[in-house]
This record gives C-alpha cells, sequence and structure tokens, in this order.
C-alpha cells in the first residue's frame, strides 16, 4: 500500500468500503486485542496453527 501526503497509509477500497475498513482496523489496534495477539505469537513461537 502507498502512503498518501500526509503520511497515512492509504486503504485500498472500493464502493464505499472505506468506513468498513476503517472500523475494522480500530478493532483490530485495540490495545486488548494487541496483546492476545502479541501472546498467542510467543505461545506458538510464532508458527502457524493448522486448523
Amino acid at each position: 500500500m502507498g502512503t498518501g501526503d500526509d503520511g497515512m497509509v492509504s486503504m485500498i477500497s472500493t464502493n464505499g468500503r472505506r468506513s468498513s475498513n476503517m472500523k475494522l482496523m480500530e478493532v483490530i489496534l485495540q490495545d486488548e486485542n494487541l496483546e492476545e495477539a502479541i501472546k498467542r505469537v510467543k505461545s506458538n513461537k510464532g508458527v502457524a496453527r493448522s486448523r
């Protein structure tokens, strides 16, 4: 993804999906979600689990 003049990463979006993408990113980037993700990566030593 490229960066705009303001230095922010531009969103790839079509047909008005930008708002939904931004809301999803806000949820993903909440502190508790990031902390949980870090715990999972550390616990499995960075190896993806098969389902």
